[in-house]
């Protein structure tokens, strides 16, 4: 099981950095919509959890990870991307158009959306 630990993320920056932890602002071509939000888990590893406006599956569905990503998915929870190699987020939200917010602006878009992320 992936924990993730919130207080972390919140200190890692929203904007584009030398670390890499940055924002997409890419959509895909067909006009999905994913947001990210940067986390760790209990053995800091580095893990991007997604959601979309179009559900869950489409969030599955939508993202395509490299092998130096491990994918965690199921019913009732959101998809979850764990880094296996430093920089494979980083790929991950580039080539997919993930826009990647920070923990206040994931919890708002989070309401905001209500239902429609699962």
């Amino acid at each position: 099981m992936t924990y993730v630990n919130f207080r972390a993320a919140r200190s890692m920056p929203a904007a584009s950095s030398a670390r890499g932890w940055g924002r997409s602002r890419i959509l895909g071509q067909d006009g999905t919509v994913i947001y990210g939000l940067y986390g760790f888990t209990h053995g800091w590893a580095r893990v991007l959890t997604v959601m979309s406006p179009e559900g869950r599956a489409a969030a599955g569905d939508y993202v395509v990870a490299e092998a130096d990503v491990e994918t965690i998915a199921g019913e009732g929870r959101l998809t979850q991307y764990i880094e296996k190699r430093e920089g494979a987020l980083v790929r991950l939200v580039e080539a997919n158009g993930i826009i990647v917010l920070g923990k206040p602006e994931w919890d708002a878009k989070k309401r905001e959306l209500g239902d429609r992320i699962w």
